[in-house]
């Protein structure tokens, strides 16, 4: 059974209209809707749970520089969804997502019709095993999707320090995994050895509503980090928290849409 989902839908605006441009908290709401349909206690104990949350979803993409998503059924959409956790996963898969398929969803009370769907499973094993025996590369690329955003010591960060970035990898990894990514003195690696290599990154301002309440701001583009280190154990971890991060995003919020990245 996998550990870890990643569910892209694309989607079809059946009319014209518009919607506020960051949809992620709409897609967190229409999924524990859903889901309350078929576990309700567990849906229950996903919206009242306090820190990182076993499912991330990136809001109706691309999202425009603005305030609004102009939506029109000439131009699809996607959203991604993704799981941490086995338990949530099997539902997901199993109960939640054959629902989806040809079928209609509804976000922000815009109809939204599901064209295709496409499905990435794996465990927290497969992902360790991938890169134990494999010549690495020092370098790691991400792309980072959708804005990003740290808290550090009550602090937000809208900035890619390595520290940052494999901290909270670490930390969702730690959190939702059993199986361990292979060194134990990886925080130390993170800190000492990882640095920025090459970066094309700008600020983006982000409002999950209509109006002027509840800005913020997260940074986007590609980055690409280098290790100083060559030993394989610290390269394969590293790379394995890198593939992780396509599944569980990186930095705050990643539950209502933020922190999306993928390796390139």
């Amino acid at each position: 059974m996998p550990d870890l989902a990643r569910i892209m839908l694309t989607l079809r605006p059946t009319h014209q209209d518009t919607v506020p441009a960051w949809t992620g908290r709409a897609a967190h709401a229409w999924f524990l809707q859903a889901l309350q349909h078929i576990n309700p206690a567990l849906s229950e104990r996903l919206h009242d749970m306090q820190g990182v949350k076993p499912m991330t979803f990136s809001g109706l993409q691309p999202a425009p520089d603005g305030e609004l998503l102009t939506l029109h059924p000439a131009r699809p959409l996607w959203l991604r969804i993704t799981t941490l956790h086995p338990d949530l996963t099997n539902i997901t898969l199993n109960g939640l997502a054959p629902q989806w398929e040809g079928a209609a969803i509804t976000l922000h009370d815009q109809p939204l019709q599901v064209e295709s769907m496409a499905l990435e499973t794996a465990t927290y094993s497969d992902l360790v095993e991938a890169f134990r025996h494999k010549k690495l590369r020092r370098y790691i690329r991400f792309k980072f999707i959708t804005p990003t955003f740290f808290k550090s010591r009550g602090l937000q960060i809208p900035l890619p320090s390595p520290e940052l970035v494999f901290g909270s990898l670490l930390q969702r990894w730690q959190t939702f995994s059993t199986v361990g990514i292979g060194i134990d003195d990886f925080k130390d690696f993170m800190h000492q050895k990882i640095t920025i290599d090459q970066h094309n990154i700008h600020t983006r301002k982000i409002s999950f509503a209509r109006g002027q309440r509840g800005y913020t701001r997260g940074f986007v583009g590609e980055v690409t980090f280098f290790s100083q280190a060559k030993e394989q154990a610290y390269l394969a971890a590293w790379h394995t928290l890198a593939a992780f991060g396509a599944y569980s995003s990186v930095g705050a919020q990643t539950s209502y849409g933020l922190g999306q990245i993928e390796v390139i």
